[in-house]
């Protein structure tokens, strides 16, 4: 999961989760040295320019989006909850874009492929997405609990029959890796992603990279007024 390609995977070939766990750690702490970009509110961005691949003008970029959480606004557990399980289904809910998901496959608790048909403004056309997700959550004597999400591209196209489930549209691809990380003895959260976004078509790239960012902000707010809204529901 390096910063200079877009990962790719066929559904036969699937990486060794314990490879994928690493690769995000890394890809994570590369982040915390990326070039600081605009903050939305309390969300901080960053970008991977100045790396190697940043003079590629058809290579997206790397972005990065962090948030950190007060425990007494919202606890590590909830936000477990909703972005480490069941986590695809929950981002319909909160991210109006995503207008149908589809478990495509489930490997085990933690590994499951998955397709989404992600709508924008006109002209934006449907986009879909197929993908394999792994979460692992650990606890860390020292240091408190680590929750982590990946997201990686899968082609489906040697499996006729997980072809079949997939949703109808232009093929997009994203990169994600999302770590919850608990700080100062859990009382404060830190909500960290990172993303490589192709949304394939004729975009252009700058606008491409203006929506990355947009989303990437919106989705903190959006996702921290659902929760609350869930705590009324219940």
């Amino acid at each position: 999961m390096n910063t200079e390609s877009q990962i790719i995977v066929s559904a036969p070939d699937l990486p060794a989760f314990d490879e994928l766990i690493e690769e995000a750690e890394l890809l994570l702490e590369a982040s915390k040295t990326w070039k600081v970009g605009e903050t939305f509110g309390k969300v901080e961005t960053f970008s991977s320019a100045g790396s190697r691949d940043s003079g590629r003008s058809n290579s997206p970029k790397w972005y990065c989006r962090v948030s950190e959480h007060q425990r007494d606004d919202i606890t590590f557990g909830t936000l477990w909850r909703y972005l480490g399980g069941n986590k695809v289904p929950n981002e319909q809910r909160f991210i109006p874009e995503i207008k149908k998901v589809m478990r495509v496959q489930y490997i085990s608790e933690s590994q499951s492929i998955w397709s989404k048909c992600y709508t924008g403004p006109p002209p934006f056309s449907p986009r879909i997405f197929t993908f394999l997700q792994v979460v692992q959550l650990r606890n860390y004597p020292a240091h408190g609990r680590t929750g982590i999400m990946i997201s990686i591209p899968v082609d489906l196209s040697s499996e006729k029959d997980l072809l079949e489930l997939e949703e109808k549209g232009i093929r997009a691809r994203q990169v994600r890796v999302e770590r919850l990380q608990e700080l100062n003895d859990g009382k404060l959260i830190e909500w960290r992603l990172v993303t490589k976004e192709d949304f394939g078509g004729c975009i252009p790239r700058i606008w491409m990279q203006r929506l990355t960012l947009q989303n990437m902000a919106k989705d903190v707010s959006s996702f921290i007024s659902w929760v609350q809204q869930q705590r009324h529901i219940g």
